[in-house]
């Protein structure tokens, strides 16, 4: 899963330090380990949802199709799945 750093903490595994605002992948255990011993203010889960961008211009939407338009449009395309 990937995860957003909310403050600055050091892996006491990695010995790696990360940053407010980075974004690391993790798995669910160590995720699940981090809010146990720091609490959850530290990191958050970053929702990963649809349509996702696969380049500019072009997306991916949740039935697996991939659209070439704007932001806007593939929003609107991804609703109009969600209606059906």
């Amino acid at each position: 899963m990937k995860v957003t750093v909310n403050q600055v903490f050091r892996d006491t595994h990695t010995k790696d330090v990360y940053e407010v605002g980075q974004i690391i992948e993790m798995t669910d255990d160590r995720c699940d380990e981090i809010v146990e011993n720091l609490g959850d203010g530290f990191i958050q889960i970053v929702e990963e949802g649809f349509p996702k961008m696969i380049k500019r211009g072009h997306y991916e939407l949740s039935n697996g199709e991939q659209i070439e338009a704007n932001k806007q449009e593939a929003v609107q395309a991804e609703a109009a799945l969600s209606a059906e």
